[in-house]
């Protein structure tokens, strides 16, 4: 991981927490200097600074080492699916994440057919319509 990237992720975090460089250093304990450093990638933080800058921007330490951090909507996302699979079998589980598979490669594979003609809802079942247009 480029640790721009982390910089970045933690500056994002920081602003989708609405919170200012301050108000971060101030809870974590580290120099105005020192933070804004690491938000432009030029220092490396330590594991348990890095530990704090979450607990303060209320994230987990993944989200900020994710090259690809997308904010409170990633982690809603997250939650929403965490709650909605509690408490399901092994293999109520293992048949959810077969459909999410198999659904996510058919996909990929006609991702490049305008989306109004890739898929029609018909009772709550995803069909490709693209094979009776061609």
């Amino acid at each position: 991981m480029e640790f721009v990237n982390l910089g970045r992720n933690i500056k994002r975090a920081r602003k989708n927490a609405e919170l200012t460089q301050g108000q971060v250093c101030e809870a974590v304990g580290l120099s105005d200097n020192y933070y804004s450093a690491i938000e432009r990638g030029i220092k490396i933080p330590k594991l348990l600074t890095l530990l704090k800058i979450a607990k303060a921007l209320q994230v987990t330490p993944n989200d900020l080492l994710m090259d690809d951090f997308t904010g409170k909507e990633q982690i809603l996302r997250d939650q929403f699916l965490t709650d909605s699979l509690d408490g399901l079998t092994e293999v109520e589980f293992s048949l959810i994440y077969d459909m999410v598979v198999y659904m996510a490669e058919k996909l990929k594979k006609v991702r490049a057919v305008n989306h109004k003609e890739l898929i029609m809802y018909e009772d709550g079942y995803l069909l490709d319509i693209t094979k009776s247009k061609r």
